[in-house]
């Protein structure tokens, strides 16, 4: 094994997660960048009707915006992820810059009966990983959940796009794939990369879920 395979699969595995060894028919659907209104709502509806979970990594400027929109993702039972206050260049930033932009996401979500370090799961914007990082999870004893499956659903000029994506290389056990709530062509294509999943055997959870086994 080369250095940097080792570093990555040896050192940094055990701070950083693409995907899931553990998670026996179930993989992990998670959006980042939102909420955004009215497509946030849209995807929780379709995920609602399939009976199936999901990650939001928000946003702590979009949560400012839609703060109603942040509660329903968890009274629906799926879960909520810090993904930076304004979504800067993390590589621009030192440690003291990253730990403001993510420590004010958790107050921003943290409820009156709940400790800030209750929650632990956030992912940098663009999953751009620096020493400042690496630092602040030593410090805060977190994770940075990442991904393995990435249909660039950001940049696609329609649903379909999205649907071809996952049909030519469909999510297998322990995958986590990266989607975003900002488009109008994620909530279109969902609904058929549910079915998929569901043809398959497998089960979209929360990344927490995934992570269990």
């Amino acid at each position: 094994m080369n250095l940097k395979k080792w570093v990555k699969e040896v050192i940094l595995s055990h701070f950083l997660v693409c995907r899931s060894t553990t998670g026996a028919e179930k993989v992990a659907l998670t959006f980042d960048d939102g909420p955004f209104h009215p497509y946030t709502e849209q995807v929780l509806d379709v995920l609602d009707e399939a009976g199936m979970k999901a990650t939001f990594f928000v946003v702590g400027e979009q949560v400012k915006k839609y703060p109603e929109i942040t509660k329903m993702i968890e009274a629906r039972g799926h879960e909520l992820g810090n993904h930076s206050m304004t979504h800067p260049e993390f590589s621009l930033l030192g440690y003291h810059a990253i730990s403001d932009e993510l420590d004010d996401v958790w107050e921003l979500l943290r409820s009156d009966d709940q400790a800030p370090e209750s929650r632990s799961l956030f992912r940098p914007p663009k999953g751009v990983i620096t020493l400042g990082l690496l630092r602040y999870i030593l410090a805060k004893r977190q994770k940075a959940i990442l991904w393995n499956v990435d249909p660039e659903d950001y940049k696609v000029t329609s649903a379909d796009e999205i649907t071809d994506f996952f049909e030519q290389h469909p999510l297998i056990a322990g995958d986590i794939a990266l989607l975003h709530d900002k488009t109008p062509y994620t909530p279109l294509a969902l609904k058929s990369l549910l079915d998929q999943l569901a043809a398959s055997g497998l089960q979209s959870v929360t990344v927490s879920e995934l992570l269990k086994g």
